[in-house]
């Protein structure tokens, strides 16, 4: 691992050996972050939508009061 960590700044090293020591006995340790990732982009989306609503729904009520 320390070929792998020398290119790296300090902080991504540790980092990247903290979150290998936190899950050392994981082996779905690979799928961790995929599925991190994938909830967090659905939250992300589902935050979009419900602000798009918002902004039809006020566009909706702004054009119904002129």
């Amino acid at each position: 691992m320390g070929e792998f960590f020398k290119p790296l700044p300090k902080w991504a090293a540790w980092f990247t050996s903290r979150h290998l020591r936190r899950n050392e006995g994981n082996p779905q340790i690979a799928h961790v972050l995929l599925v991190k990732g994938f909830t967090r982009q659905g939250t992300y989306a589902f935050l979009q939508v419900g602000v798009f609503f918002a902004f039809f729904i006020c566009g909706i009520i702004y054009a119904s009061a002129i």
